[in-house]
């Protein structure tokens, strides 16, 4: 009987342990940016939208946006796309978060994300100095059912907020 005891009592622990270890990779998710895809929006040569692959890993991306490499009016930086559920974060009020910097000046910029099959988006800028984002994901949506199908991340760049070429830093992308 006592050997049953703490088979039981083993298995509730272990359950608890995974539970915990679940909940909390599911409140502090990062995004992995090595699968990062670039695209100038309705050009196929994607020339002005660049991800430099050799800087670029599971936690950084760099990328170098030239408008006039392109005929396109926007470019972007994809970073998640897939469909996930995120009620559970917009119902804990989480955060999107990353460090962001661009070369030469400052940009404006749409972060952008698919809920629901519909593209929300958030203007920010950018300048030389590496910033922390911190953005609440009620700014994008605070109506749940739309957080049930998230499909995009993406950094949307403006021809008309940029001029000659400049690199782009984005790290540490998350929710938290």
């Amino acid at each position: 009987m006592t050997n049953l005891v703490f088979i039981l009592i083993r298995r509730i622990g272990k359950n608890a342990r995974d539970e915990f270890l679940n909940l909390t990779l599911e409140n502090n998710r990062k995004f992995n940016m090595a699968f990062a895809r670039s695209y100038c929006i309705d050009d196929l040569e994607n020339d002005g939208c660049k991800i430099i692959k050799k800087e670029s890993n599971q936690e950084k991306i760099t990328a170098i946006i030239n408008f006039e490499k392109t005929e396109s009016k926007l470019c972007s930086i994809v970073v998640f796309a897939e469909k996930r559920n995120f009620t559970n974060y917009i119902a804990n009020d989480r955060n999107l978060c990353f460090e962001a910097y661009i070369s030469e000046g400052i940009t404006f910029l749409d972060i952008e994300i698919c809920l629901n099959g519909i593209d929300v988006s958030y203007e920010i800028y950018l300048n030389e100095d590496l910033r922390e984002f911190k953005i609440p994901l009620a700014q994008f949506q605070s109506t749940f059912m739309f957080w049930k199908d998230v499909s995009e991340l993406k950094f949307v760049f403006h021809r008309k907020n940029f001029s000659g070429e400049r690199k782009v830093i984005i790290e540490n992308l998350r929710i938290e």
